[in-house]
């Protein structure tokens, strides 16, 4: 990237972050129609304010794995692989404690906030914990509307998940 045309290198190094904007844009999209047609007003309102809270969490997630190739790129050109092999392994093992992190931290205070913030309830049963409650099936209690995963397991699906990898 730094022999040759700068503003070309440029451009192609940019061409899959703007892909990968347009798709997230994209998928944004698709739920704001297809959960505001299909679910009701109530039910968009609800995806949309969380979103900055995803956003937020995958803004620090992006950031930390910028910063670890930045490093790993530099280790890499050094040539030196001690450094870049515990930078990685440090990258990892930092992740996996911050995910587990914010899973736990979403477990314990997501009912409390909800109710902190009048949220109404939208006809679907939950849990205490704040989970939906779904049969084997993955229907709920409003008609047409099946959950699975997270959603009505907790952090089980992901812990699973790690446990089998």
């Amino acid at each position: 990237m730094t022999v040759g045309n700068i503003p070309r290198h440029l451009i192609a190094f940019s061409l899959p972050l703007l892909a990968g904007n347009f798709i997230e844009a994209a998928y944004n999209l698709t739920n704001a129609v297809w959960i505001g047609r299909g679910l009701g007003k109530t039910d968009l309102a609800a995806m949309s304010a969380s979103l900055p809270i995803i956003f937020i969490i995958s803004a620090a997630a992006m950031g930390m794995s910028a910063g670890t190739g930045i490093l790993a790129a530099q280790y890499f050109g050094a040539k030196n692989d001690k450094n870049l092999g515990r930078t990685i392994h440090a990258s990892c093992i930092l992740l996996f404690v911050l995910s587990v992190i914010v899973a736990v931290t979403a477990e314990i205070f997501t009912p409390a906030v909800l109710r902190a913030l009048n949220t109404p309830e939208n006809g679907l049963k939950s849990t205490p914990r704040g989970l939906l409650e779904a049969d084997e099936n993955g229907r709920t209690s409003r008609p047409g509307v099946f959950a699975s995963g997270d959603v009505v397991d907790g952090a089980r699906t992901v812990v699973e998940a790690v446990a089998y990898s």
